[in-house]
């Protein structure tokens, strides 16, 4: 072979590996959410968590001994009564609400417009914090932050755009309550896709800001009230009030993610729990033998499988069994 044939094979070699280099980086970054994706940290994200006073010592330290410190900074506990202990752990990252410590619509609607007036104040008077997303959760989700950061990094491909993220827990739209007032727009539209609380929903602050320019034209002095005022018209809890808020009067359309799940799905038909963004769980909880294996803790002291759960996605922690 001459001279040329070798320079044209040696070219051509290194070329094809070219080509597998760059295909193999176009598919890494598809992977990662796309080319004009943004990456969404952990500091991204402003977690308000709804709790009460019932469950200080029990659900909610379950949260405090796994995912919550990996999110110490930005996450912030809503409940209803104080608490000493928790106090001096959490300091100003527990907020005590005037809200009822019922399962009731009022009470539920008082802490996520409780939620959604803190954000909005750290929005206004502390420019140095960079939320781009707020996610409401309650106290028996188990938030996956690796993958909910994938999945808001995902959505994240225009930093201003009004993003609603959740899961709906109807097999299809629900219709407008009937209670819907007349003073709110018309816009034709007479159902509506709604994430559902108990599985946590994430929106971004730019969904946010419009949210609060609509909860501007209800009566009350604060947000949360505002909020609870918006709940009290159309006679529905918080999650579908936003449901509203975002699908009918702002135009925000849910984008459905099948990785948030809620207390009303068995956790043994979750195959691949440590790839969900959020868990929940209810009594008698078990999960299939393929999905997760219990860590060497006992029932009593792992009953939600919440350690085993944080211990398969973080191995190396002190106190997860070797």
């Amino acid at each position: 072979m001459g001279c040329c044939g070798l320079f044209w094979t040696f070219n051509t070699r290194h070329i094809l590996q070219l080509l597998q280099l760059v295909s193999l980086l176009f598919l890494t970054a598809l992977d990662n959410g796309g080319c004009n994706s943004t990456t969404v940290g952990v500091d991204d994200i402003f977690i308000g968590v709804k709790t009460t006073a019932k469950n200080h010592q029990s659900r909610l330290q379950v949260l405090l001994k796994t995912w919550i410190p990996q999110a110490a900074s930005t996450s912030y506990i809503f409940t209803d009564s104080e608490d000493a202990v928790l106090r001096k752990e959490l300091g100003d990252h527990l907020v005590v609400t005037p809200c009822g410590a019922t399962h009731s619509h009022a009470h539920l609607c008082c802490k996520t417009g409780w939620i959604l007036e803190v954000l909005f104040k750290h929005m206004q008077n502390n420019v140095s914090r960079r939320d781009k997303w707020l996610c409401i959760v309650d106290d028996d989700n188990y938030v996956n932050l690796p993958i909910l950061r994938q999945i808001l990094s995902q959505a994240s491909e225009n930093k201003n755009a009004s993003v609603y993220i959740g899961r709906p827990s109807t097999q299809d739209q629900v219709r407008l309550p009937p209670k819907y007032p007349l003073s709110y727009p018309d816009n034709g539209v007479e159902k509506y896709w709604f994430g559902t609380g108990g599985a946590g929903i994430c929106m971004t602050t730019a969904a946010v800001t419009k949210l609060n320019s609509q909860l501007s034209k209800e009566s009350g002095l604060s947000y949360s009230n505002k909020f609870v005022a918006m709940c009290d018209k159309l006679g529905v809890p918080d999650d579908m009030a936003l449901g509203v808020a975002f699908e009918v009067l702002l135009g925000i359309k849910l984008t459905r993610s099948q990785k948030f799940h809620s207390h009303l799905e068995y956790l043994g038909s979750i195959r691949t729990p440590d790839q969900e963004a959020t868990l929940s769980y209810s009594f008698p909880n078990t999960l299939a033998p393929n999905s997760l294996k219990r860590k060497q803790f006992s029932k009593d002291d792992d009953p939600t499988l919440f350690l085993s759960l944080h211990c398969t996605i973080y191995p190396s922690l002190s106190w997860c069994p070797r």
